[in-house]
């Protein structure tokens, strides 16, 4: 295995690269760096090309699709992180399923679930015809049946006030956009540290594009620095991502996510599920 860090020209995300060149140190790992131009990237359309191929609406996922490129390309396979599915049953659950999105939600309360993050990466991976994994943390419909089990609906309003009042302790708390991020942060690193990962907090939840939003934002003048920042993120916003959303409404993205390319995840993960909550259907397809 051999992890591997996009290094934004200029240092544009140095803060960054020092926390995974923190952690590979950490665990006996040498870090390989890419060097990117994501300016060249953007400014090019290079992330809209993404976007009419995948689907993805986001800039900055856009560049990592350019990295699983890169990768396949040096002849490996990528494994990305992604996100852990994370919710909880529903105290009434339906006696069958359709396997639509319709259906997951009419069982289970999702805090994070499958995104258009993994359905971008999947798409990748079917027209490059390509071996990788998009979402490490939900590899498997094993492991999303298991992160379902982390959140106890009775612990749930407990560890919802905890949060809230470490992030009040926070100086970016005033901030809306940080305060989001952070306690969806915490929560992940409260779940984690519950089955015994040991978590290292850092001192906020980044993007990674933080120092590209102060260079959007160098000309305002009279805002603290993080409102500034917030400032620069709108202005990204609209220069890089907004054309993208307008390439693929969330209606595509909508009938993308769960369509037929993705009846075998769906269906394998209520399989998963099936012997602990009654669910039942007879044409269920385990692969994923």
């Amino acid at each position: 295995m051999v992890p591997v860090f996009l290094r934004f020209k200029d240092d544009l995300n140095i803060h960054e690269r020092k926390w995974a060149t923190h952690i590979c140190e950490k665990r006996g790992l040498k870090l390989l760096e890419v060097d990117f131009d994501i300016y060249e990237f953007l400014n090019s359309g290079q992330h809209l090309d993404y976007g009419a191929l995948t689907g993805v609406r986001s800039p900055q996922i856009a560049a990592l699709l350019w990295l699983a490129d890169y990768i396949l390309e040096q002849g490996g396979f990528f494994v990305f992180s992604g996100d852990a599915v994370l919710g909880r049953l529903k105290n009434k659950v339906e006696p069958e399923w359709e396997g639509t999105e319709s259906s997951l939600e009419k069982n289970i309360n999702f805090y994070s679930g499958p995104s258009g993050v993994l359905m971008a990466f999947e798409k990748l991976k079917q027209i490059r015809g390509a071996v990788g994994v998009s979402s490490y943390l939900s590899f498997s419909s094993y492991q999303v049946a298991s992160s379902l089990t982390l959140i106890d609906p009775a612990d749930f309003d407990k560890l919802n006030t905890d949060l809230n009042s470490r992030l009040r302790k926070k100086i970016f708390n005033s901030v809306a956009y940080y305060r989001q991020l952070e306690k969806i942060a915490l929560l992940k690193q409260a779940l984690f540290s519950k089955v015994g990962f040991s978590i290292e907090e850092r001192e906020m939840k980044y993007t990674g594009y933080e120092l590209i939003h102060d260079k959007e934002s160098k000309n305002e003048v009279g805002q603290e620095p993080l409102h500034r920042r917030i400032q620069g993120l709108n202005k990204f916003n609209e220069k890089y991502r907004r054309p993208l959303e307008e390439l693929s409404p969330s209606e595509y993205l909508h009938s993308f996510r769960f369509g037929k390319n993705l009846t075998n995840y769906v269906a394998s993960f209520f399989k998963s599920l099936s012997p602990s909550i009654g669910l039942e259907n007879k044409n269920l397809n385990s692969s994923v």
